[in-house]
C-alpha cells in the first residue's frame, strides 16, 4: 500500500523487576525521563512529522505522550489520544480472531479456504496457509492493477477478482512470502465462520471487553475523531499523502486506535484474555 503513512506510532512493554510481587527494581521517574529523552532525540534526528509513544510497566501505563503534529495544515498537535491507522498490526488482531473462532469450534486451521470463500473451492489453500503467509496467493497490494484503483472503495468481489487474475507465487505450503491477500481473505473467513461482519466481531469480542477505542476504518477519508493525517517526504519535506481508500485494506490493515489501545491489547494478548495460552 503506497499511502504515506500517518505518523510514527511507538509501543513498548517494559519488564522491570524480578517478579510481579517484587517492588520496582528501578526508579520509574528515571525511566520516564529516559523515554522522554529518546523521543525528543527521535524528533530532532528523524524526518518525523509527529508520533505518539506508549510504554507500560507490568501492564499498567507508565508513559503516554505525543510529539510533533497530527495534522500540519490544521496545526493539530500529536497527543496520547491521537488516532493512527495500525496498518499491519491489524494482522495480529485478525489472526487472534481466527484463533478465537478455532477455540470456539467454528473453524479449524486445516480447513480449506473454499469452505468459507466459495471462489476458492477448487483450491488447496488452508486457513493455516493464510495465517503464516504460505498460501502462494498473489498479494493484491503489489499488483499494478490495484495501485491504479487504490482510491476506490473496492469490495470483496473486486478484490477476489484481482487475486484470481494473477498466477500464484508457489504451491500452498511450499514457500513463504508476506501477503496482504491472505489476511484480506481471513477477514472473509471470520465473517463466514462467525456470522458477523469482521469489524463487529472484533468490537464484540475484543475491543469492547478490553475497553479499547479501536475501530475499523473504511473509505477515502474515514470520519474518525482525532485521526492523524498521512504524509510522504518529497525533497526532505512532508507533503500530504495521496488519497487512498481503506475499504480494500480491510482485515489486512484498516484498524485504527491510539497508543493506549495498543498497550491494552498487548497486556490482554500476553495475559491470555484474547486467546488462551
Amino acid at each position: 500500500m503506497k499511502a504515506g503513512l500517518s505518523l510514527l506510532l511507538v509501543l513498548a512493554n517494559l519488564a522491570l523487576g524480578q517478579s510481579p510481587a517484587a517492588p520496582p527494581a528501578v526508579d520509574l521517574a528515571e525511566w520516564r525521563q529516559r523515554i522522554e529523552e529518546i523521543a525528543q532525540a527521535a524528533m530532532r534526528e528523524s524526518p518525523i512529522v509527529g508520533m505518539s509513544v506508549g510504554v507500560s510497566f507490568r501492564d499498567e501505563p507508565l508513559f503516554t505522550r505525543g510529539y510533533g503534529s497530527a495534522d500540519l495544515e490544521r496545526k493539530v498537535p500529536a497527543t496520547a489520544e491521537t488516532v493512527y491507522h495500525f496498518d499491519s498490526i491489524t494482522k495480529n488482531m485478525t489472526a487472534a480472531a481466527v484463533l478465537r473462532l478455532g477455540e470456539e469450534g467454528k473453524l479449524r486451521l486445516d480447513d480449506k479456504l473454499g469452505e468459507f470463500v466459495p471462489a476458492f473451492r477448487n483450491g488447496e489453500v488452508r486457513v493455516r496457509h493464510l495465517l503464516n503467509h504460505t498460501s502462494g496467493i498473489k498479494s493484491f497490494t503489489s499488483m499494478p492493477a490495484f495501485e491504479k484503483e487504490q482510491a476506490t472503495d473496492l469490495g470483496p468481489d473486486a478484490i477476489i477478482s484481482l487475486i484470481q487474475s494473477a498466477p500464484g507465487d508457489f504451491a500452498p505450503g511450499t514457500s513463504w512470502r508476506y501477503n496482504n491477500s491472505g489476511f484480506y481473505l481471513l477477514g472473509l473467513v471470520i465473517e463466514k465462520a462467525s456470522g458477523m461482519r469482521y469489524g463487529e466481531f472484533l468490537e464484540k469480542n475484543f475491543f469492547r471487553p478490553l475497553k479499547m477505542s479501536a475501530v475499523l476504518s473504511s473509505g477515502v477519508n474515514p470520519a474518525i475523531r482525532n485521526l492523524s493525517q498521512g504524509y510522504n517526504l518529497k525533497q526532505g519535506k512532508p507533503v500530504r499523502a495521496e488519497a487512498m481508500s481503506w475499504t480494500p485494506v480491510f482485515s489486512a490493515g484498516a484498524i485504527c486506535g491510539d497508543v493506549t489501545d495498543l498497550l491494552k491489547w498487548q497486556a490482554a494478548l500476553v495475559g491470555g484474555r484474547v486467546v488462551s495460552s
